[in-house]
Formats: C-alpha cells, sequence, structure tokens
C-alpha cells in the first residue's frame, strides 16, 4: 500500500518562475496570440527499431519525429514551452494566475509528474513544506498508488497532445530552419524565435510541405562525442541561433 500524496497550493508563485513550461501545439499558437515567448527545445536520440518493447523507449518515440544526421536515422522531440524565466507574463502582483480558468494542462497537472518515468517526489519541489503538509490537501496519489480520475484524465490528455503534436511541431521546426538538437539525457539546444515568426511557421506547416533537413546534434563529454562520432552522427558546435544547456557529464 502507498502513502497517500496531498498538496496544497499556498500561492507562492515560485512555480511561474525561473523555467520553461512545456506546451501542446494548441497551448502555443494560444500563448503566442498573446504576444507572449514560446521557447523550442530539441533533444535527439538514436531510432531503435528492435527496442519497440522497451516502454520508456516507445513513450519517447511516440513523442517524436524521425531524421536523418550524418549517415544516422534519430529521433527528435521538439518541445514548445512558455518562457517563464523572469516570470510568467500572466502572473499578477499578489502571485496569483490572471488566466487560471485557461492555464495550460501542465500548469494543472503541477505538482504532479506527467513523465511516467519519473516518480512524484517532494522533496525535489520547490513548493514550500505547508503546501505538503495542509490536512485539506488535495489528493495526488491514493492509498492504491494511483493519481484520481480526473487527475489521471488531465495527465492522459498532455501524454496525447505530446503524441498528436510531435511531427508536426518538428516539421515547424524544419519550416524555422531549426535543425540542431541535443543528445537526449545530455543536454537541450533552445532557440527563442519571434512570437511572429513562430505563428507564421506553424501556419507555413499546416499548408506546406515541410523542407529537406539535415540535422546536426550538440553534445558535450569526449566519450559520449567518441560514441555518437562511430555512428555516424554528424555533430556541431556553438552557432549564435541556438543555446546549449548541459543536462549531465
Amino acid at each position: 500500500m502507498t502513502v497517500p500524496v496531498s498538496f496544497n497550493c499556498v500561492g507562492c508563485g515560485v512555480c511561474c518562475k525561473g523555467r520553461f513550461v512545456p506546451l501542446s501545439l494548441a497551448e502555443a499558437e494560444t500563448w503566442l496570440a498573446r504576444g507572449d515567448d514560446v521557447v523550442i527545445l530539441l533533444e535527439a536520440f538514436a531510432t531503435r527499431h528492435e527496442a519497440q518493447n522497451n516502454a520508456s523507449y516507445r513513450h519517447d518515440a511516440a513523442r517524436s519525429d524521425q531524421v536523418r544526421s550524418g549517415s544516422a536515422d534519430l529521433q527528435v522531440i521538439a518541445i514548445f514551452a512558455a518562457s517563464v524565466l523572469h516570470g510568467c507574463p500572466n502572473l499578477q502582483a499578489d502571485d496569483r494566475c490572471g488566466i487560471y480558468a485557461e492555464r495550460p494542462l501542465v500548469c494543472r497537472i503541477y505538482p504532479m509528474e506527467v513523465n511516467p518515468f519519473i516518480a512524484l517526489n517532494p522533496s525535489t519541489k520547490e513548493c514550500p513544506a505547508p503546501a505538503w503538509t495542509a490536512p485539506d490537501g488535495e489528493l495526488l496519489i491514493a492509498s492504491d498508488g494511483q493519481p484520481p480520475l480526473e487527475l489521471r484524465r488531465l495527465i492522459e490528455a498532455s501524454r496525447q497532445a505530446d503524441r498528436d503534436d510531435a511531427r508536426a511541431k518538428v516539421d515547424i521546426c524544419r519550416h524555422l530552419g531549426l535543425s540542431t538538437a541535443a543528445w537526449k539525457g545530455n543536454g537541450l539546444t533552445a532557440y527563442f524565435p519571434t512570437p511572429e515568426k513562430l505563428l507564421q511557421a506553424i501556419a507555413r506547416q499546416r499548408t506546406e510541405p515541410a523542407p529537406p533537413v539535415q540535422w546536426t546534434v550538440r553534445a558535450h563529454g569526449g566519450v559520449l562525442i567518441e560514441q555518437l562520432t562511430q555512428s555516424g552522427v554528424q555533430l556541431t558546435g556553438e552557432a549564435p541561433e541556438h543555446v546549449f544547456i548541459p543536462l549531465a557529464g
């Protein structure tokens, strides 16, 4: 039996600052229409047809589109995210959400995890201790180890949007001329298109085939770089059009 986990938001606003908030494609359009910024984060991993029985690989592959890099077949995941590094533009002076009724799925789900391979761990969250100890908190994990039904529905809706949007988001990147992804688990490449350019690319994706793109990969760490080189992956270095965010090594 699992120890139940409850949560009661204390309205501190910490989850609305200093991060990127993943959005579905429809949510990204709404965000952009308000004139707010959406960052594109790209990561790549090797296409492995023999790994289809691996649940983690299937999860990631369903969120990606196949691309070519050098002589290697890769999968690229494009994450469209609200840039709230300096605070969400919808965060009001009292740290309350100004679009609460229309807030993105991940905001509705938070602090629960969307990734099925990441367990909820209150100690890794920035929410203050009282949020986890309030007697009238909302149930996140029941004694059977599962979230309540409505929360499960929101999580599945977010995962389904990831799957449904996967190819379109990578095609939008092709329309924008974005072609460098970081190696999954090693880093992310971040692009910061203007709202106008991104909205134009979204519109083109719906009416025009995406141009062919030869992809390159950013990575750090000598061992990984050597492995990727031997696998035929086309590597690249620093470039002004993207920022490399290292994650490991």
